[in-house]
Parts: C-alpha cells; structure tokens; sequence
C-alpha cells in the first residue's frame, strides 16, 4: 500500500461535510443525446456538468485540505439548500439534487448508492445562486 493511502486511512473521519456550491445544471441539462459518426444515438455528460464536476472537485480538496478529515463514513444521509438564481425563472427542486450528488461522490471517492436519506429545501431566489450540501453518515 502506498504511504499516501496508509496516511489517509489515518485521518479521521469527519462528523459531517459541509460545502457551498454553485448553482448546478439542471439534470435535463447534464446529458444531452448527440449522434456519433456511426449515426448512433449515445448520451454524453455535457461542458456543464462537467465544469461543475470540476468545481466541486477543488471545493471538496479545499475542505479536505484545511480539515485535515476524511469524509463520514456511508451509509449517507444528505441535505441540501438549494437558493435558485433569481431569473424569474421557475426552479425544480428534485431537477437541483443529481448534479450535486453525483458530483460530490465522485469527489469524495463514494457510491451513490449509499446515499440512504436525502433532504431537500428550496429557498428564496438569491442574487447569489448556490446549493448547500451537507453530507453526514446515515444512523440507518
């Protein structure tokens, strides 16, 4: 086992992880369909997602960074405040949930899949769109 893998396995496990992150893509937007070069029909992740993905990588390694903890242990149980962007447009809450997750497992090296309870509340549209997610171990 490499030293970098033994020293991580040393860190504590955080009660909860807490991150602020941007307002993500709407799941009718993560995976457009497109044709190939065959003329087979494929679903692909788009420049969205993954500039969001992307984002929620560096916010993840920043708080793993600064806390020196490892993620709660799964099962998961996840909260999310999501504050739509006040663009008169009307926001699905549920549409707000899959970048997000999706997104932080992949970050966190989990599985969504563990993710036994998920919480979501809608706030008022805010100059400042984002979503807070928590993500703590599920008492399941």
């Amino acid at each position: 086992m490499a030293a970098a893998a033994i020293e991580e396995d040393a860190l504590p496990r955080a009660e909860r992880l807490t991150l602020v992150l941007p307002f993500p893509p709407s799941v009718n937007n993560m995976f457009p369909t497109v044709r190939t070069s065959t003329g087979k029909l494929v679903r692909v992740k788009s420049a969205a997602a993954k500039k969001f993905e992307k984002q929620v990588r560096e916010t993840f390694d920043l708080w793993a960074c600064c806390r020196g903890e490892r993620p709660p242990a799964p099962p998961y149980a996840l909260t999310l405040r999501v504050f739509p962007p006040s663009d008169g447009h009307r926001h699905d809450l549920t549409n707000c949930f899959k970048a997000p997750e999706d997104a932080l497992m992949a970050a966190i090296g989990g599985d969504d899949v563990n993710v036994v309870s998920v919480v979501g509340t809608k706030m008022p549209p805010d100059h400042w769109p984002r979503i807070e997610i928590t993500l703590e171990h599920a008492d399941a």
